[in-house]
């Protein structure tokens, strides 16, 4: 019921974005329901340039979080559900956001079989973000393709502004990540 989920996230050149080191225990596991907590500390990257007599030099700062959460999931049939989700986390450093709150209505459409060996998971969810003082609407998506019995998975988000008075540069942003899932083999203590 205790998992360890560390992440890891880089930029395409290899810079560092994020380390999440995510403690998370199962309170409530039946065939309908879930409730977990969560915590973990988190180190987030930023590239400084520094220009000195003329010459720039670029060094990685690292700035410190604790967040913990609390995430729901309620299955309405195989493979639909709807959740909540909060999480809310503490800058440790003075010149950072301090506390962020995050509220979110999660929909779930997980085995959508696409052949016998592929198939996709769909994961919209809208959600209000609170950063100190500065708060904001947001929707936000994920669709995975992944091969049943593989570890690699490929996955896109999309994230698009409803109402906000955080400053974000774009209104709509995306990615594309690729994912490494370890073999769930447990080992009883």
């Amino acid at each position: 019921r205790l998992s360890f989920e560390p992440q890891f996230r880089f930029a395409l050149e290899g810079k560092p974005w994020s380390f999440l080191f995510w403690w998370r225990y199962e309170l409530l596991n039946t065939d309908k329901f879930q409730f977990k907590i969560g915590a973990h500390p988190a180190f987030s990257f930023k590239t400084l340039i520094d220009t000195m007599y003329g010459a720039s030099e670029e060094s990685i700062v690292t700035t410190q979080y604790l967040a913990g959460e609390l995430a729901s999931s309620f299955l309405i049939t195989k493979g639909i559900g709807i959740g909540m989700y909060y999480l809310y986390s503490r800058g440790i450093e003075k010149d950072i956001t301090q506390h962020t709150n995050y509220l979110a209505l999660r929909f779930i459409f997980s085995n959508i079989k696409l052949s016998d060996q592929f198939f996709i998971r769909l994961n919209p969810q809208v959600y209000y973000l609170k950063m100190d003082k500065n708060d904001g609407f947001y929707f936000n998506g994920t669709l995975t393709l992944a091969k049943r019995n593989f570890p690699l998975s490929i996955s896109s988000l999309i994230n698009k502004t409803i109402q906000t008075e955080i400053p974000v540069g774009d209104d709509l942003l995306g990615n594309v990540s690729l994912i490494y899932t370890f073999n769930k083999r447990y080992v009883e203590l």
